[in-house]
């Protein structure tokens, strides 16, 4: 088991992968927040298609939105619908594999480990 002088040493030593690690904790504990910048960006905002976004266009330009496709899932999930579960699941993997996925690489440069 690692002492605390061993971890304060590897955070003084990785200030930026503490960081990172840091920010990706905080995504797993409120995935909602990252979930719903995500979808808000092209325009699947909380009150629906956002006007003269790139949601709007591109669902105007398709002609009709059938029930269960691709625009009305996202609309669906920015509004935080039944599937918004499922978005937010998958940033919580995203945010745990890419931790993991950082600290791998940081392992094999660096001869401090634990």
């Amino acid at each position: 088991m690692p002492n605390f002088n061993s971890i304060k040493h590897w955070i003084a030593a990785h200030r930026l992968q503490t960081a990172f690690h840091v920010a990706m904790g905080g995504v797993v504990l409120r995935p909602d927040v990252v979930s719903a910048l995500m979808l808000d960006l092209p325009g699947f905002g909380k009150l629906g298609i956002r006007k003269d976004s790139i949601a709007s266009r591109s669902m105007s330009s398709s002609g009709s939105v059938p029930a269960g496709g691709i625009y009305a899932t996202m609309q669906s999930v920015g509004m935080g619908g039944p599937r918004s579960v499922f978005a937010e699941n998958a940033v919580r993997v995203i945010a745990v594999a890419s931790s993991i996925t950082v600290y791998v690489i940081s392992r094999g440069r660096s001869g401090r480990r634990f």
